[in-house]
Formats: structure tokens, C-alpha cells, sequence
């Protein structure tokens, strides 16, 4: 039954994050940090949300391998397994809201789809983390970093997982905006809610995994 569980709630973190990816897409404010990447090269190269999606997380676990070195276990190739489905989930959720008309007509709705997003993604993080499976790459790179800088510096606040994951999520908004520029000619895709995201998504990860039950209690 432990495992079943462990199972649903990392399935529902995905799912949530999947929404949470295409609400914030919908908004046209820019998509959140972890699809910023992919969406600018869905746009470039022409290839769905979800199939860039899967391109940028096998990109970011050989970048875990070479932050991890030593201590990269070859356990963690089964982050690729997520991928399966979360590529699918992510355009099956674009599908869907296109479906029901989700959209806007005032700037103000613009901002509440992106904060809708923020909280979706935020949520979807912290379950599948607490679930204590697997992660995606996105999230594994962001627990590789964390872990490097707390063998580094050592146990502090300012290396606890939410906030190590706001610098990631920064560094992939500026890597896109370099990337929209030079091949999309302007900021195309990442706009100001991509900025309020790459902040928000971290903070949210943390008040929700404060607040989750302790995984020890499992």
C-alpha cells in the first residue's frame, strides 16, 4: 500500500505540474522557468511542448551526472521513466484547456492564469518530491545542485531545496531569453510571468513541503 501511495502522488504531482505548465503557456505572459526552455524550442524547431520537454530533461540528467560525478547513481536514469508520461501530460493538458476556451481578454486574467500556473507547478513539485520516488530531471538537477552545495558550504537555509530551485529556475529563464533572441527575434515566450515564476514556484514548493506530513512517518 506504501508504494501504491508513493505511486498516486507522484502520478497527481506530475499531473498537477502538467496543468500547471499549460495554464501559465495560456496566459501568453510566458510559461513557467521549468517549460521556458522547452517552449522556446517547441517554437524554434517547430516540435510540441511535450516532445521539447522530454529533449530538455535528458539534457538536464547528464548535466546531474557531470554536478554529481562520483556520487551520481545509475539509479537515477530512472528519472527517464517519468518522462513517458509527462511529456504526453503536458500536451494532453494544452489540448484540453484549447478545448474548453481557456483564455483571456484583460491583462488581469493574463496575470491570474499565470498565477494559477505558479501554484499548480509549485504543488505538483512538492508531491512529487515528498512521494520520495522518482523526479523529473528538472527537479533532479535542482536536488543535485542542492545536494553539491550542502556537501560544499554545509546544511544551511539558504541550500534547502525550494530555494536552490528559484536559482535553477532563473538560470533556465536567462538560457531562453538568450535562446528567443537571438532565433525568435524578441521575447517570445518568456515575458514577465516567466520572471514572476522563476520566484514563485520555489517559495511555493517550500511552504507546501513544510506543511505535508513528514516523509519519516510513512
Amino acid at each position: 500500500m506504501r508504494l501504491a501511495g508513493q505511486v498516486l502522488e507522484l502520478l497527481l504531482g506530475h499531473a498537477l505540474m502538467a496543468l500547471g505548465i499549460a495554464t501559465s503557456t495560456a496566459s501568453d505572459l510566458g510559461t513557467t522557468p521549468v517549460s521556458s526552455l522547452p517552449l522556446v524550442g517547441s517554437l524554434i524547431s517547430g516540435l510540441s511542448l511535450g516532445a521539447t520537454t522530454i529533449l530538455v530533461n535528458v539534457t538536464l540528467l547528464a548535466l546531474q551526472a557531470l554536478i554529481l560525478r562520483r556520487d551520481f547513481r545509475p539509479v537515477q536514469l530512472l528519472q527517464l521513466i517519468c518522462l513517458v508520461w509527462f511529456g504526453p501530460f503536458i500536451d494532453a493538458a494544452v489540448w484540453s484547456l484549447d478545448r474548453l476556451g481557456v483564455g483571456y481578454t484583460a491583462y488581469w486574467q493574463q496575470w491570474a492564469l499565470t498565477l494559477a500556473g505558479i501554484v499548480l507547478v509549485g504543488v505538483g513539485v512538492a508531491f512529487q518530491v515528498h512521494a520520495r520516488l522518482l523526479v523529473l530531471p528538472g527537479d533532479g538537477f535542482s536536488q543535485a545542485l542542492t545536494f553539491a552545495l550542502q556537501r560544499r558550504f554545509g546544511p544551511s537555509p539558504r541550500f534547502e531545496f525550494g530555494r536552490v530551485k528559484v536559482l535553477a529556475d532563473t538560470g533556465q529563464v536567462l538560457i531562453s531569453l538568450v535562446l528567443a533572441l537571438v532565433f525568435l527575434g524578441g521575447f517570445v515566450g518568456v515575458r514577465e510571468g516567466t520572471l514572476a515564476a522563476a520566484f514563485g514556484v520555489g517559495w511555493v514548493v517550500t511552504w507546501v513541503m513544510r506543511v505535508l506530513p513528514p516523509t519519516q512517518a510513512r
